[in-house]
């Protein structure tokens, strides 16, 4: 019985450090492919947000996420990483504390990056590192992105977790689609 409570307590411990977690909300979809079962996630498409703020005046702000891959090179060595992808309001939603940098700012620019704390010292070896640049692809070349904050590490209570943040802007686009081609 114990154990049935530690994993309760732990359960509705989720993301009750955001102080607005009142007004947040999380977007699932329910679909089923074929026969296969029934399945809830939450991912929507991108458009989502931008749809229900113009249909519910009662939303004030939406934040799109997405994780995407990217590769990391540090002098002669490559990483892999897993930045979520987020709009410039990320910080003005969800709390997730800056050490360093400008909440507001911080991913303004296409080309900005926040690490964690851990991520900046895996990188840099320190967390003085504002204005530093990494080498990130995501498409087909190396960029410059600068990192323009630093966030303390994600609590393990938060179903967002990342070491690395950068501009949903960017990500969009550079995945929009040429004009006269059609997405299959």
């Amino acid at each position: 019985m114990h154990a049935y409570f530690l994993y309760t307590k732990d359960e509705i411990s989720y993301d009750q450090f955001h102080e607005n977690k009142a007004q947040v909300y999380r977007i699932i979809q329910t679909w089923q492919f074929g026969t296969e079962p029934t399945q809830t996630i939450g991912i929507t498409n991108a458009v989502v947000g931008e749809s229900f703020a113009k249909e519910i005046p009662e939303i004030q702000q939406y934040v799109r996420v997405n994780g995407v891959a990217v590769t990391v090179k540090k002098n002669n060595d490559v990483f892999t990483e897993n930045p979520l992808f987020v709009d410039d309001n990320f910080f003005s939603v969800f709390t997730f504390p800056l050490l360093e940098g400008n909440k507001r700012t911080a991913l303004k620019d296409f080309h900005s990056v926040v690490l964690s704390k851990d991520m900046a010292k895996k990188y840099f070896g320190t967390t003085d590192v504002i204005g530093e640049t990494m080498q990130i692809k995501l498409d087909n070349a190396f960029e410059s992105f600068t990192v323009t904050a630093i966030a303390e590490n994600s609590p393990q209570n938060s179903t967002l977790k990342t070491d690395m943040l950068m501009s949903y802007r960017y990500y969009d686009n550079i995945t929009v689609i040429p004009a006269g081609l059609v997405a299959a």
